[in-house]
């Protein structure tokens, strides 16, 4: 379900964030050094290249660089939903 440019966007900005990109879709986001403003960084830059509502959970619960891309992938696929 991940499109290329949702993971693009938030590859780009997780990457401006930790000033390192994920190297595997197991990268956690803490353990490669993020933190709680660190994850509010992200947030905005995903939400201003998307236009979606950010999953703080995806982050908080499970802090990998594919959980979320997959949720972010699954809210841009509702919101384009919703518009059609």
């Amino acid at each position: 379900m991940n499109d290329p440019e949702t993971r693009e966007s938030v590859r780009a900005a997780w990457t401006a964030v930790l000033k390192a990109e994920p190297t595997s879709e197991e990268d956690n986001f803490f353990t490669a050094g993020g933190d709680s403003l660190g994850v509010v960084d992200l947030m905005e830059r995903v939400e201003a290249a998307l236009g979606i509502e950010f999953p703080l959970e995806a982050v908080f619960l499970d802090g990998r660089f594919g959980t979320v891309v997959a949720e972010c992938s699954t809210r841009r696929a509702a919101a384009s939903a919703g518009r059609s």
